[in-house]
Parts: C-alpha cells; sequence; structure tokens
C-alpha cells in the first residue's frame, strides 16, 4: 500500500509539473488577454487598427545551411533570432512566430501604438537587424 500511495504521489506531481510547463508555455507565446481567456476555456479574438507587421527572411538560407552541420544551423538561427527577440523589448514590438528561417513580429498590436508609430517603431527595428 505505501508504495502504491509513492506511485500515486510521484504521478500526480509529474501532472502538475506538466501543466505548469505548459501554462508557462503558453503565457510566454501569447499575449496576457489571449492566454487568459485560452486557460479560461473561451475563445479569444480582437480586431487591430494600423498593425505593421515585420518579415525577416535569411537570404540564400537553403545555401548557407546545407554547407553547415545541424548544430551549426541552430546556433546560426538562435544567435540571430535572440537578437530580433531583444530588439523586439528595445522597440516595443511584438514577435508573432518563426516558420524556418522567416522571422515575424508585429507592432501596433501588444502594446497598441497609433498607426504611424506602429510603422516608425518597425522601419526603426528593421534598421537594428
Amino acid at each position: 500500500m505505501p508504495l502504491l500511495c509513492l506511485i500515486l504521489a510521484v504521478e500526480l506531481f509529474v501532472v502538475l509539473v506538466s501543466s505548469y510547463r505548459h501554462g508557462e508555455l503558453v503565457r510566454a507565446m501569447l499575449p496576457p488577454a489571449a492566454a487568459r481567456c485560452l486557460a479560461a476555456g473561451q475563445e479569444y479574438a480582437e480586431a487591430f487598427d494600423g498593425v505593421t507587421i515585420l518579415f525577416a527572411d535569411i537570404c540564400s538560407y537553403t545555401t548557407i545551411s546545407s554547407e553547415l552541420t545541424a548544430r551549426q544551423v541552430v546556433a546560426l538561427l538562435s544567435g540571430l533570432y535572440d537578437r530580433f527577440d531583444k530588439l523586439c523589448e528595445k522597440h516595443g514590438m511584438y514577435k508573432v512566430e518563426i516558420v524556418g528561417d522567416c522571422w515575424m513580429a508585429a507592432s501596433g498590436a501588444f502594446p497598441r501604438f497609433a498607426p504611424r508609430e506602429a510603422a516608425l517603431r518597425a522601419a526603426r527595428q528593421a534598421l537594428d537587424m
């Protein structure tokens, strides 16, 4: 019986840790309002006026990556995207996603800015990149 209780306690602990990590991941990936709605089982949708989207794509990525090892490619992308993410903090932009070698961020949504200010922030970030 004590062994069964220990096994159940360990399984409960694993479930709680997994749930906590899931929540942390959701909060890291989504704006706070969206994360709260999803955690409550509600849908989330919001309209924005004058949002500027910034895309960054690595020129000749296929050629470059074919000449590197997998670890070198990961190091290259990680280092580059970490710098881009830090620039988002500097310019008040929101990183939306990364798909392969394409990095995407939005200005004017989280936090909200007037359309002209959103465009200027995106342009400044692009110049810094």
